[in-house]
Formats: structure tokens, sequence, C-alpha cells
């Protein structure tokens, strides 16, 4: 399987599940350091041989290209990766913060996608999960991000459609402001979000999308967008 975004807060711990659950994981992302971190943190463990890290900017159409053509072959994909320069409102967004941020959460999953298209077509239980947010179908103080977001909940319906016959299928989880164990309890108790008053923690997420994944408890779910928040709608903010 692949996934981006793989030494992020979400993706660390989609890798380390994956890998708990004996899967073989190719974690991209450009950030060499935490990178580092995942393959220092299991070296020497049972998954060890199956994580193979791959320094690889999203946003990079060549580096995209030479990843999939040297990908033999692919189960699950999780478009995982996300980026945002908290620029707000209407003004403050330049047209080097609109490609950026098209970039990375837009077009270069869309392009990651349609390069390992033909290796998911010859899988016998292929799918493909976006990690989008909830900024994508609620107001949202980040125009570009908000945009970039909305546009993935699109993509994953047209794609569902496009690769339903090859037996592909395509959905997406929607976080809302997300915290790690490790984040500062007063930030849960304190976010607007989550049942209990709570955000919703990483391992929600992480449930969702391996729902997505398996092919054996989804076979026939497809073209979904699931906000996965803790809040019985869609209406606040997002920090994800």
């Amino acid at each position: 399987m692949v996934i981006t975004g793989a030494a992020g807060l979400i993706g660390s711990v989609l890798t380390e599940s994956f890998l708990a659950a004996g899967a073989t994981v190719h974690a991209l992302d450009c950030n060499d350091s935490g990178l580092d971190d995942l393959v220092a943190r299991h070296s020497g463990s049972s998954a060890d041989e199956r994580l193979h890290v791959h320094s690889i900017d999203v946003a990079d159409p060549e580096a995209i290209a030479t990843f999939a053509r040297a990908l033999e072959r692919l189960d699950i994909l999780v478009n995982n990766v996300g980026a945002n320069d908290d620029r707000r409102g209407a003004e403050t967004p330049d047209a080097a913060s609109w490609r950026m941020v098209l970039d990375v959460n837009l077009i270069g999953p869309a392009l990651l996608t349609g390069a390992l298209t033909p290796q998911l077509r010859a899988s016998d239980a292929a799918a493909v999960v976006f990690v989008t947010s909830v900024n994508g179908v609620a107001p949202s103080p980040w125009l570009h991000y908000g945009a970039a977001k909305a546009a993935l909940v699109k993509l994953v319906v047209d794609l569902a459609h496009d690769l339903a016959l090859d037996g592909v299928r395509v959905n997406a989880v929607a976080p809302g402001r997300v915290v790690g164990a490790s984040q500062p309890a007063d930030r849960r108790a304190n976010t607007p979000y989550g049942l209990g008053g709570g955000a919703p923690p990483i391992e929600a997420i992480v449930h969702a999308v391996q729902f997505f994944a398996d092919a054996e408890v989804s076979p026939m779910t497809t073209g979904q967008h699931l906000l996965v928040t803790g809040a019985p709608d869609r209406g606040g903010l997002a920090g994800r």
C-alpha cells in the first residue's frame, strides 16, 4: 500500500497502524526527518522489512511519475497529504499561496492516483482513500485550503464512478480538528468538536480509513465522504 504525508500527525499513525496489521507500506513524504523517525521506530521490528520510505514531494509531477513507474503492484492508496500556510480571509492568499495549497492538497493527489491507476486496476481488492477535511464542506477561514478540500470531495465522486467497473473503490474521510495523545488535555477539552466536548482522536480517523481500505468490510462502498468530527453537523471550523 501507499500512504502520502506519512510522516505527519495523521500519516505517521496511519503508517504504524497498517504496519501493525501486517501491510507492506510505501511511506511518502517530503519531510526527511519525519521519515527517518518512522524508520527508527520500526528498526529491528517485525515491520522493518515491510516499511519503505520515499522522500517525495507530491507537488512534483516528475517525482510522482518516477515513483509510479517503479511500483509493480498496489492494493491500497491513502492520499493523506495536506498543507496549509494559514493565510486567512479573502485578501491574504496571494497567487503563490493558492498554487502551493492547490498543488499539495488537490493536484498532487489527483496526479498520483492517476499515475497509480494501472496498478490499482490490476488488483483484486483495490481501494483509494482520500483524507480531506471538514473545511471542504463547512465554512473555513482558509479560502484556498477549503476550496482544495472541497474539490477533493468532487474528485472522489468522479473517480469512484470512473473506476467502478474496474473494481476500484474510492472514498474519503474528513477529519475535524484532530488531536494526538501527546497534545495538551486543555486543547482536547476546549476544542468545539467531539462527543463530550473533545476533538476526535487520531485513532478515530485511522479506523475510518481502515474501514474504507478493507475490501472485506466495505466491499460495496464507494464514492462516499465520511465526516469524523464528533459533531452532529458540519458546522464550525477545523484545524485539520
